[in-house]
């Protein structure tokens, strides 16, 4: 509670300063009076901040646990719009920290990144690599169940991207940065086999608005491999294990260009890379 006595006591300091003396005060006791007025008031001022702080601090955990209670009971009755099964225009989002165009979808079993202005919106992000501090040099487990952060540098896991993208069809578009250059490259249909296939690649004709390079030239049809899951055609060595990254490898040379390799920090070198896909019917 406001100490509403220390208010009254600096009213009445105040007054008896300026109003309450007939005769002139001498300036010692002016002073003597300035410095006990000035520190009533910083003592008021303290109290008056402390109960300011418990205010903000009860209305804050009010309003978040109305917030919480609210949209559980919107998750129960609206879960087929809470939760869509991928990201689509018009959608229900909560944007949280994740800066344009992303957003982060919360389903009951798992999350996805989605790009919501890219070309209309829509895509489900299912890799992004912007730095040079998430290692993709993973071996196969970890290519099927997927690493890294949202916030940062990740992959989705190969096994989730077999489920989506057999839930219906999907076209993949990559953006790139290089430098202060952007490209993309796109793709009409894009599909990954089961793990039984080695998640095979099923990819769609290039199109030509693409500006970009095509990431997939005859890769339809290989399988990924992995540091310690070899599946590609070349017979000196493992290409995941040169390239440092898993992929549809072919060869280790002269068709595709792996974007989960190994980083490059020149100024030539692509220093974004982001894979998408969008549900086309």
């Amino acid at each position: 509670m406001m100490n509403w006595g220390l208010c009254m006591t600096i009213a009445l300091y105040w007054v008896f300063l300026h109003h309450g003396h007939a005769q002139p005060l001498d300036e010692e006791t002016k002073k003597l009076i300035d410095e006990v007025y000035e520190e009533l008031l910083a003592t008021f001022l303290e109290d008056f901040n402390r109960q300011i702080e418990i205010i903000d601090s009860t209305v804050y955990e009010q309003l978040g646990e109305f917030n919480y209670n609210v949209l559980n009971e919107l998750k129960l009755e609206h879960s087929d719009k809470l939760f869509p099964p991928e990201c689509t225009r018009g959608m229900y989002v909560d944007r949280g920290f994740f800066p344009p165009p992303y957003v982060e979808i919360s389903k009951p079993d798992s999350g996805v990144l989605c790009d919501y202005v890219t070309d209309g919106g829509g895509w489900i992000i299912i890799q992004k690599r912007a730095t040079v501090y998430t290692r993709f040099d993973r071996n196969w487990e970890e290519y099927k169940n997927g690493f890294g952060t949202y916030a940062d540098n990740f992959y989705m896991g190969n096994e989730r991207i077999y489920t989506i993208t057999n839930s219906g069809e999907f076209e993949l578009r990559i953006d790139m940065g290089y430098g202060e250059d952007s490209k993309y490259s796109l793709y009409e249909s894009f599909m990954l086999g089961d793990e039984s296939q080695d998640y095979k690649l099923m990819i769609g004709a290039f199109k030509s608005e693409s500006t970009g390079s095509d990431y997939f030239h005859g890769l339809d049809g290989v399988k990924f491999s992995t540091k310690d899951r070899d599946n590609d055609e070349n017979n000196d060595g493992n290409c995941a294990q040169e390239d440092k990254g898993g992929w549809w490898y072919k060869t280790c040379v002269g068709t595709g260009l792996s974007l989960n390799g190994q980083y490059q920090t020149s100024e030539q070198s692509l220093n974004f890379r982001e894979m998408k896909i969008r549900m086309t019917a």
